[in-house]
């Protein structure tokens, strides 16, 4: 049996802007975004879309995939998911992302 890959979205712009945010473990200026891990995908290889990402130094990002739990006294696998919803909700009050249901129709 063939097990199909699960297609990502993938978004330079929201990466990019993601960049720009301090970092969520020690507020210094977040330059790599990282996908949240350990939550609905694993694997090796295998990454969530672009928009669970969160903003890190790339010191922190390096020290989180070398298996450090805890980052500035931040504990990443506890925080993770509530950081990803944070950056998520501040894309949409910025305007970067507008939600539209499939089917609405334009007034």
């Amino acid at each position: 049996m063939m097990i199909n890959k699960t297609k990502r979205w993938t978004c330079k712009q929201y990466t990019d802007w993601v960049k720009t945010l301090p970092s969520c473990s020690s507020l210094m200026p977040a330059d790599d975004p990282h996908h949240i891990t350990g939550i609905l995908q694993s694997g090796t290889a295998i990454k969530l879309h672009d928009i669970f990402t969160m903003p890190l130094t790339r010191a922190e990002h390096t020290l989180i995939h070398n298996g450090s739990k805890v980052v500035n006294a931040y504990d990443v696998e506890l925080n993770q998911s509530e950081e990803v919803i944070r950056t998520i909700n501040q894309a949409i009050n910025e305007g970067l992302i507008e939600i539209k249901w499939i089917g609405d129709k334009v007034s």
